[in-house]
Order: C-alpha cells, then sequence, then structure tokens
C-alpha cells in the first residue's frame, strides 16, 4: 500500500460543521453540497472560488439537481425529502420515510435512469452511541414511487455502482465495512450482498476509523473516505486490494466525488464535528472542501447523474 501520487489543495474560502453530499455540475462547474449541523446548502463555482449558501434547519445530508429543471433540487431534511428553488429559496414537500423511528436520513444519489437511492440511520443522541438496525436503504423513482432495497442497517453512507451497472456498492460505517450487490439496472433490484472491504482488523485503519462516504472511477475502483481517518483509500472490490491512499488535511473526511475537466479532479468534504480544540488547532482546514488532482493521466471519474422528478 502507497500513497497515490496527487496534488491536494484546498478550494473552499469557508468551512462547515459537517460537509456531506458533494455533488458536481458539469454544467455550471458548481460543487453542490451541505452542512448536515448548521443545515446550509452550498455551491462552490470550482472557476472562481466564489460561492453561495441557503441555510434551513440541522439535518441536511444531500443536495441533487432535478434533470431538466433550472435551479431545481432535491434536498433532505431529517426524514423528509424536498425540492428547493435555489432562486426562490422554496420548499416543496416530496415524501418522508420511518415514520414512527429515532431516524433521518444520510447519504444518497442517483443511478444513471436518475432514480435517487438513499439510506437513514439512528441519530447521534449520546455521543458515538447509535442503534443498530433500524436504518433502511431506499429508491425512489420519477413518479415519486418509494422502494425499500435493504432493512436492518445502522449508519447508511456511501453509494456507488460500476460502470456496466452491474454492481452497487454500499457502506454501513458502524460495521465497517463496503458491500457490493448484484445490480439489476432496468429493475433496480439489489441481491446477493457480499462484503468487498472490510476496516476491521487492518492495520493501517485505526478502531474508530469508519469508511463514511464514497464514489468510484472509470475503472471501477472504489475510492472510500475515512472519518477519523483522514484520509481517502483506492481499492479494487473484486480483490479487496489497497491501490493506494491519499492523506487529507481533515481527519474526519466525509465524502467524495468527481468534477472538473473530463472529471480529472477529485473534490473531497470534511467536517469539524466531534473534533477536539487539540485537533482543530492541529488542522486548521478542517472543515473546507479540497480538491485532488493526479500525475497519473488514466485516473479519472464520470458526471454525477441527476434526479428524474415528474
Amino acid at each position: 500500500m502507497s500513497d497515490l501520487c496527487c496534488k491536494l489543495k484546498r478550494v473552499s474560502p469557508y468551512t462547515v460543521e459537517l460537509g456531506e453530499g458533494p455533488h458536481y455540475d458539469e454544467k455550471t462547474g458548481r460543487l453542490y453540497h451541505v452542512d448536515l449541523v448548521k443545515g446550509g446548502c452550498y455551491y462552490l463555482d470550482t472557476k472562481t472560488g466564489t460561492y453561495e449558501s441557503i441555510y434551513f434547519a440541522p439535518g441536511l445530508t444531500l443536495i441533487v439537481p432535478i434533470e431538466g429543471k433550472k435551479d431545481k433540487f432535491v434536498i433532505t431534511q431529517n426524514q423528509s425529502l424536498f425540492s428547493l428553488d435555489w432562486s426562490t429559496k422554496g420548499l416543496e414537500f416530496i415524501t418522508c420515510v420511518d415514520s414512527g423511528q429515532d431516524t433521518r436520513v444520510n447519504d444518497g444519489k442517483c443511478d444513471s435512469k436518475g432514480r435517487l437511492w438513499f439510506g437513514t440511520m439512528n441519530w447521534e443522541r449520546k455521543p458515538g452511541y447509535f442503534e443498530r438496525g433500524i436504518g433502511n436503504l431506499y429508491l425512489i423513482d420519477s413518479d415519486r414511487k418509494l422502494t425499500r432495497k435493504q432493512d436492518n442497517l445502522t449508519i447508511s453512507n456511501g453509494l456507488a455502482w460500476s460502470s456496466d451497472n452491474r454492481k452497487f456498492f454500499f457502506i454501513d460505517s458502524i460495521e465497517r465495512q463496503v458491500w457490493a450487490y448484484d445490480y439489476d439496472h432496468e429493475t433496480g433490484n439489489i441481491s446477493n450482498r457480499k462484503t468487498c472491504f472490510d476496516y476491521n482488523g487492518l492495520p493501517d485503519f485505526v478502531s474508530n476509523e469508519v469508511p463514511d462516504g464514497m464514489t468510484i472511477d472509470l475503472h471501477d475502483k472504489l475510492w472510500v473516505t475515512s472519518f477519523n481517518g483522514g484520509k481517502v483509500t483506492r481499492f479494487d472490490p473484486e480483490t479487496g486490494k489497497v491501490l493506494g491512499i491519499i492523506k487529507t488535511p481533515a481527519s474526519k473526511t466525509t465524502s467524495a466525488t468527481w468534477g472538473g475537466d473530463d472529471f480529472r479532479t477529485l473534490y473531497l468534504t470534511s467536517a469539524t464535528f466531534g473534533a477536539s480544540k487539540e485537533e482543530l488547532s492541529l488542522q486548521p482546514d478542517a472543515g473546507a472542501v479540497f480538491s485532488v488532482t493526479f500525475e497519473q493521466e488514466n485516473i479519472r471519474g464520470s458526471k454525477n447523474h441527476s434526479f428524474k422528478l415528474n
């Protein structure tokens, strides 16, 4: 295992408490993301460095453009999904999930058919304590039909699909594992879950380090951010072999997505939430957005998909 040859730099002039849900819009060059703790929606213009933010109640974890509708996005707030009109800051209710459970939506993104996949998890009412098995993984299609795809989850997190749409990858952070499913692209069915990467027992992963957000490159290698690990790990889901590591300036690195010219830039979000004063004094860039570019020209990803909503 070796460090990847790359250039990492801070690109946001601001920091957030808990950055999540990065989504790069290739039409505008804007990187959208949220702050779960403050309830902020942000876009960062990756060409100019300018940015804009809108604030709602805490509990936001994703922001995804709605296809064909300018300045319209789907966002989450606790157990609910809304469409956001950025220009008016107005919200329109779409649906809610997990009625009667002490959960909230966590990570989510769209497949290539424009269906939104997202998971839920227990609220952290006590530091470091999560009730196990009450989270779920959902799919919502363009007609707002909601389907539960997986239950008995604790901290639903990163999602990705292989380039041939035959595999779906998903993280439960509390299990410290990345799972691979067989994926039926037409129906959205997932089956035959297997563990393709396991943080447990690995000498280079500390005991409180967990897999968080995730993306995939055009070689079908997964990139997983480490909360409490200060790194991004590239690994082969077929063999489970670690292919390289990027060390980051923030121990709580939260999520990743591809963007930039030809999607050769990896964007990372991070957090200050849960860090001690000593940690923050040593990590002045914690909570910022970072970009990573590579010396190997063959490393690149693909575009993020928008939500198709009728």
